[in-house]
């Protein structure tokens, strides 16, 4: 049920980016931004093709100060050194840029990185070998994780979620010891805000989420609470899961009998797959499902 398999970095960055709540948090106490969230809201790359080559990983517009001046912000995230960083971000600026021909909107480019030692230049300006009055002189926003003091997002308490994800990025290379301070947290977070960070730093440690739970959380009974919301969230993913390839195999079949043997198999088989990712061996899922070791067989083989 992992949902970070590909790219975990950058999938749980913008995961974490997308609540307005958690942006505006880190604008005004991370990054000292004058703006006015009042009027924020994002920009779908996803859905905007012009500028879906740019691979930028997040656009927000909102109006600066307490003026009706409209700026937009660009973020772009990194866990790796990567000079390219710069012409990513430009290139995405200089594309709306050409949109709007004149009257051009001004543009916050911010560099929010995690990874090991980079010096990120804060001024495009810096990038030129030698000083001149014509080079391009485009003030960039850096926030290096690796500079900001764990005090100050185990002090913080405006918005719980937005420090202790912060707070996971920093030390996601580190040992998963480094990681339990943030557990105490997770008592006062929604169960999606904290199963979002056990995911992120499962993928990235390639081991199972019940692992991580056992190894972040101290108190007994705190960790069998998660471990049995973990499970039943696994099961009814599976359930669902198990329901669509249930409706999917009866409308193939066409006739009513098949549709509801479709869903019936379709609910057994997102069990046992969902009990089979819990360690479950074949013997336990026969007796805990009441049916034989070959129909659950024959059920994995479709």
């Amino acid at each position: 049920m992992n949902r970070f398999l590909n790219n975990p970095h950058d999938e749980f960055f913008k995961l974490v980016f997308s609540k307005k709540d958690v942006v505006s948090e880190f604008l005004t106490s991370f990054l000292n931004l004058e703006i006015n969230t009042s009027f924020f809201s994002f920009i779908p790359l996803e859905k905007n093709t012009k500028y879906k080559k740019y691979y930028l990983d997040l656009a927000f517009k909102t109006k600066y100060k307490n003026t009706d001046t409209q700026v937009y912000l660009l973020f772009e995230h990194k866990s790796y050194p990567d000079k390219n960083v710069y012409f990513q971000i430009l290139s995405y600026a200089i594309s709306i840029w050409q949109e709007e021909k004149e009257n051009l909107t001004p543009i916050i480019p911010i560099i929010f990185y995690h990874g090991k030692n980079f010096k990120i230049n804060e001024n495009f300006n810096d990038l030129f070998k030698a000083q001149t009055p014509f080079n391009l002189s485009w003030q960039i926003k850096v926030f290096n994780l690796n500079e900001i003091d764990d005090e100050k997002f185990l002090t913080c308490t405006n918005n719980l979620f937005l420090c202790s994800a912060l707070f996971t990025m920093k030390h996601i290379f580190d040992e998963t010891e480094k990681l339990k301070t943030i557990a105490k947290n997770f008592a006062k977070m929604s169960e999606d805000e904290y199963f979002l960070i056990i995911e992120y730093i499962s993928a990235q440690k390639h081991e199972k989420e019940e692992k991580i739970i056992d190894e972040l959380v101290s108190s007994k009974e705190e960790k069998v609470t998660i471990l049995e919301k973990w499970i039943n969230k696994g099961i009814e993913q599976g359930l669902q899961q198990g329901l669509q390839q249930g409706l999917q195999q009866g409308l193939q079949q066409g006739i009513e009998y098949g549709k509801k043997e479709g869903i019936k198999i379709g609910i057994l088989k997102g069990k046992i797959l969902t009990m089979m990712e819990f360690g479950l061996k074949i013997d336990d899922i026969s007796k805990k499902l009441n049916i034989s070791k070959e129909e659950i067989e024959k059920i994995l083989k479709g």
